[in-house]
């Protein structure tokens, strides 16, 4: 059971790191499109 959570951990702070490569959130949304819209625009 501590793997699976150890598992976690390292998957999530990879997964972190990939969104963090790119700076801009404007950019991130790009490259990533969210499912809602934008309040912020």
């Amino acid at each position: 059971m501590k793997f699976l959570l150890y598992l976690l951990v390292i998957v999530g702070s990879l997964f972190a790191l990939q969104v963090g490569a790119v700076p801009d959130p404007d950019e991130r949304m790009h490259h990533y499109p969210s499912p809602q819209p934008d309040a912020g625009k």
